[in-house]
C-alpha cells in the first residue's frame, strides 16, 4: 500500500507499479488522499485496476475477496489534518 503524494505520484503510478508486478507482487494498493480514493492493482486479474472510495470496505483479492479492509479510519484521519 502506497500513499500518493505530488512528489512521488509518477514514480508510484509507473515505476513502482511495474517493478512490483515484475517482482511477483500480487496486489498493489495506491491511496490518493487528495482525490479520496484507492486504486487496487490485482495483477492476476484482467479487470485490474479497480477504484474504491476512501471509506468503507475494500476486498483483498489475494484472499479471494473474503478479507475486507475498512479505510474509513484513514479518511477520518485525513479530514482531521
Amino acid at each position: 500500500m502506497e500513499v500518493l503524494s505530488p512528489g512521488t505520484r509518477r514514480k508510484d503510478f509507473y515505476i513502482k507499479l511495474n517493478k512490483y508486478r515484475d517482482a511477483g507482487v500480487r496486489e498493489y494498493w495506491m491511496i490518493d488522499p487528495d482525490q479520496q480514493y484507492i486504486i487496487v492493482n490485482y495483477f492476476e486479474s484482467e479487470t485490474s485496476p479497480e477504484i474504491y472510495p476512501l471509506y468503507g470496505p475494500v476486498p483483498v483479492h489475494i484472499f479471494d475477496g473474503q478479507m475486507l479492509i475498512d479505510l474509513s479510519t484513514i479518511r477520518t484521519w485525513l479530514e482531521e489534518q
